[in-house]
């Protein structure tokens, strides 16, 4: 019993570090969620004539990266036990997203360049240029793919590198990755849906200090969940890949 309590102990103070890391992540970048939601939150958290409000930036491109490396050190602990919990929150993160770096570089320049000869043959806003763009954006989907597989040794294969990988794994996991993929996309629009929710209710709280709080608190909540669902993607990933690649 003692054993299975340090058990759920680790766990849950794991999930307590995740959180905390998103929350900063939501709390320095609070101006540009705000953005995103259509919410109107004066710089009330973080403000311009502070000296961290220089520093925000640059801390919210760090914790990006480390989430990365969150990631797909995850997909690579999945590889070696499914039944694995989510990673503890370390600075080894880092050097896996710099060992991920090279094939992710790789296969970003692909896209773009896909993205430059679209800008470059399509108008925007066209028919042609809605397929153009969204079958792109599908092949994206099996690009993460390759950075799942990367993952798991994290070691240079000429393979990953390579349009017939690419070709082989659309061929292979065409239907379970967009089933997965549609699967998290309903999920992704649950949570901010319930986020909506939350907020419209919060017109009850009448102090403003106490408003602006709670509508952080929520986003540090919905970040978490998000967080959440997107390493529930990641697992649905890695198994696909064992099923379907190894």
């Amino acid at each position: 019993m003692t054993e299975i309590n340090k058990i759920r102990g680790e766990i849950f103070f794991k999930h307590i570090a995740l959180f905390s890391i998103v929350g900063i992540l939501t709390i320095i970048l609070n101006d540009y969620f705000a953005y995103i939601v259509g919410m109107e939150i004066p710089k009330w958290f973080i403000s311009p004539q502070d000296t961290i409000s220089s520093l925000a930036f640059p801390l919210g491109v760090l914790i990006f990266i480390f989430l990365y490396g969150y990631y797909y050190k995850y997909a690579g602990d999945l590889f070696k036990d499914d039944k694995c919990q989510i990673p503890e929150v370390s600075l080894n993160c880092f050097m896996v997203f710099a060992k991920m770096l090279p094939v992710m570089i790789f296969w970003n320049i692909y896209m773009f360049a896909g993205i430059f000869v679209g800008l470059g043959l399509f108008k925007l806003g066209t028919f042609a240029s809605y397929i153009y763009f969204g079958l792109l954006g599908l092949i994206g989907i099996f690009v993460n793919l390759i950075y799942i597989q990367y993952s798991k040794d994290l070691k240079y294969n000429k393979k990953f590198y390579t349009i017939n990988t690419l070709k082989n794994i659309i061929l292979k996991t065409f239907l379970p990755v967009i089933s997965a993929t549609i699967q998290i996309i309903i999920l992704f629009g649950i949570t901010v849906y319930m986020f909506y929710q939350f907020y419209i209710h919060l017109s009850i709280i009448k102090n403003h200090g106490y408003y602006l709080g709670s509508i952080l608190f929520g986003m540090c909540i919905t970040t978490y969940i998000i967080s959440l669902i997107h390493l529930l993607y990641v697992k649905k990933l890695v198994r696909i890949a064992k099923d379907k690649l190894n």
